[in-house]
């Protein structure tokens, strides 16, 4: 009577080692799954990461081009600069020699007084050398 209500060893057995079996399927299948999904996850780290160091690229790239404008832009300043630091000190120059002489003729007086006293100059220079 006692059997009737249990079963086997062997029947124990059976299901037991069905039981691990069943359980041994589904763990693989959920590790295979699971690998899957960690290799896809992979692959798009991989090719977005990729992408991340072509934009770098392209940006350090960017960045090389426009310090290197950026210092021709600064080496023409400067030299611009000098050109209007030149310019302003001719127009002083020709206020002053306006200021002065006015018109052509008080210049060629100016410049037959200025004749006249560097020859009186060289003159008195030759009596003290003499």
């Amino acid at each position: 009577m006692l059997t009737a209500y249990f079963c086997s060893l062997a029947d124990y057995l059976k299901i037991l080692l069905r039981l691990f079996r069943d359980f041994f399927v589904l763990l693989c299948k959920t590790w295979i799954t699971m690998a899957t999904e960690l290799n896809d996850t992979l692959g798009r780290i991989i090719s977005k990461s990729k992408v991340l160091v072509e934009k770098y690229r392209a940006i350090v790239a960017a960045k090389e081009q426009t310090d290197k404008a950026n210092e021709e832009l600064r080496a023409q300043n400067e030299q611009l600069r000098m050109e209007i630091e030149a310019v302003k000190r001719e127009n002083e120059y020709l206020r002053m020699a306006h200021t002065i002489a006015p018109t052509p003729e008080t210049v060629a007086q100016g410049k037959s007084l200025i004749s006249k006293i560097v020859r009186d100059i060289d003159k008195c220079i030759n009596q003290l050398n003499a």
